[in-house]
C-alpha cells in the first residue's frame, strides 16, 4: 500500500513540474511577443515590407534578417530631409542582387508611420 501512494504521488509529482515548466516558457514567450510586437522597430520593419512591390519581395535574402536601426538627424540623407522627418527608422534588405544593385534601404517616419524615402540603387 506504501507503495502504491508512492508511485501515485510520484507521478503526480512529475506532472505538476511539468505543467510548471510548461507555463513558464508560455508566460515569457507571451512576454517576448508583447514588448516586441508593438516596438518600433517591428513596426518600421512591418510599414517598409508592406511597401515592398512583388519583385523586390521575391530577391529579398531571408527577411528576418533585415537591419533596422534609428537613424541620426544628422545622416538623413539630403532627398529625404527635405520632407523633415524626425523619428526616422531605416530598414535594409539583403537581396539576391546585393552585387549588382546594393542592399534595399527604406526610410520610416515613424511619426507619420509612412516611407519618406529609399536608397539610391544602382
Amino acid at each position: 500500500m506504501k507503495r502504491l501512494f508512492l508511485n501515485i504521488g510520484l507521478m503526480l509529482l512529475i506532472l505538476l513540474v511539468g505543467c510548471s515548466k510548461q507555463s513558464n516558457l508560455n508566460n515569457s514567450a507571451q512576454e517576448y511577443l508583447t514588448e516586441n510586437l508593438y516596438s518600433e522597430r517591428f513596426l518600421a520593419q512591418k510599414i517598409a515590407w508592406d511597401s515592398l512591390s512583388e519583385e523586390e519581395v521575391k530577391s529579398i535574402l531571408p527577411w528576418t534578417n533585415a537591419t533596422i536601426g534609428k537613424v541620426e538627424d544628422s545622416k538623413i540623407p539630403h532627398h529625404i530631409r527635405s520632407n523633415n522627418p524626425s523619428n526616422v527608422y531605416k530598414v535594409t534588405y539583403a537581396t539576391v542582387k546585393d552585387e549588382l544593385l546594393g542592399p534595399i534601404g527604406i526610410y520610416v517616419d515613424m511619426d507619420a508611420s509612412e516611407i519618406v524615402g529609399h536608397d539610391i540603387r544602382h
